[in-house]
């Protein structure tokens, strides 16, 4: 039983850093889930040309 104690001890760390670290890629993923459409509208919005009522 103390055996299998130290072993989880041994792993708290591991899974502490690998679950920081899937937090932080599913947290990058997330923002570029939400800026891509976001520049991709604005890039729509205001790339056109201003000037389109002179004809």
């Amino acid at each position: 039983m103390k055996m299998q104690l130290r072993g989880f001890a041994a792993a708290l760390p591991l899974a502490a850093l690998l679950g920081a670290l899937a937090l932080l890629v599913g947290g990058l993923l997330a923002a570029l889930a939400i800026a891509v459409p976001v520049l991709v509208i604005l890039a729509v919005l205001f790339g056109k040309p201003v000037q389109e009522d002179d004809q």
